[in-house]
């Protein structure tokens, strides 16, 4: 849950009034909207499908396995980028987030910066954030391109 505490708490310090959701809700929904799809093509279209067809991998031509191979060295090297480009300066401006992602129980927890500071930094990181996700998302595509092509034996 570390994760999702983290995400969490800076969320809500851009909605927590009525001002602030009306000035920040596009940039919440977005966020959250590229943050679900690049965690599905993560885990869902590139990881979770490979699994589910691995037994399977001896159908695919030579091509097909080269590419495999290769989208998924790609995707992995996207992820370690979006964790250059995003988490660890996030990190690295506001270390209640290492905290959070620990997992470790505190009685409480809280974002000491205002919204606009959390906004304008996020401003720094976003198109990083958003270039990112869209490789990640794209990779994920592929890659379950790919493996959809596996013939299923009847």
């Amino acid at each position: 849950m570390g994760s999702i505490d983290a995400v969490g708490n800076f969320l809500e310090r851009l909605v927590e009034t009525p001002e602030l959701v009306t000035k920040n809700k596009v940039k919440v929904k977005d966020f959250l909207k590229k943050i679900r799809d690049c965690a599905k093509a993560y885990y869902v279209d590139a990881h979770d499908t490979l699994q589910k067809k691995l037994s399977k991998l001896g159908s695919l031509s030579g091509s097909e396995v080269k590419s495999l191979h290769d989208n998924l060295d790609e995707l992995e090297t996207a992820r370690l980028t979006l964790i250059a480009d995003v988490v660890l300066p996030m990190k690295k401006k506001y270390p209640i987030i290492e905290t959070l992602l620990s997992g470790e129980v505190a009685d409480s927890y809280s974002v000491e910066s205002t919204a606009d500071e959390i906004s304008d930094h996020w401003n720094t990181l976003s198109s990083a954030f958003n270039d990112d996700c869209n490789e990640i998302i794209r990779l994920g595509g592929e890659i379950k391109g790919i493996l959809d092509n596996i013939k299923v034996k009847s």
